[in-house]
């Protein structure tokens, strides 16, 4: 298997980019796991999957005015948002899925001053509803 280094994955939320205020994103998904143990497992622990979730873990620098995902996150706090996430900009394909979702804002930090230091902040918001991966 090929290594790769990824240098230009493309985030939209609400069909609006913010890929130029990302630095990382991350999608992480959970399956709930049932201990389906029995005296007939000779010793040995069994295990069934149940629901499924995810969550989406984003790492950003601001924009300078606070106009792009600062504003709509002010903006859609509450709400449920659609998202996609690619590892770059290429067509979804086998070798480039986009992974496709919804999600709660249910936490933003509107402000975290550092002397000297970069604007910017990271958010993980839970997964409502089927996360996809489209590879055509």
């Amino acid at each position: 298997m090929a290594k790769e280094v990824i240098t230009g994955a493309v985030f939209t939320l609400a069909t609006v980019d913010y890929s130029d205020e990302l630095s990382e994103a991350t999608i992480e998904l959970e399956v709930d796991s049932h201990d389906s143990t029995t005296f007939a497992s000779s010793g040995w622990k069994e295990n069934i999957g149940g629901l499924k979730g995810f969550s989406l873990t984003l790492n950003f620098k601001k924009d300078a005015d606070m106009s792009g995902l600062d504003l709509a996150t002010w903006d859609d706090k509450g709400t449920v948002i659609a998202f996609t996430l690619g590892k770059d900009a290429a067509a979804p394909a086998a070798a480039s899925p986009e992974y496709q979702g919804s999600v709660l804002i249910d936490k933003w930090t509107p402000l975290a001053a550092n002397v000297g230091s970069m604007h910017e902040g990271s958010v993980t918001w839970p997964g409502t509803g089927t996360l996809t991966r489209a590879v055509a």
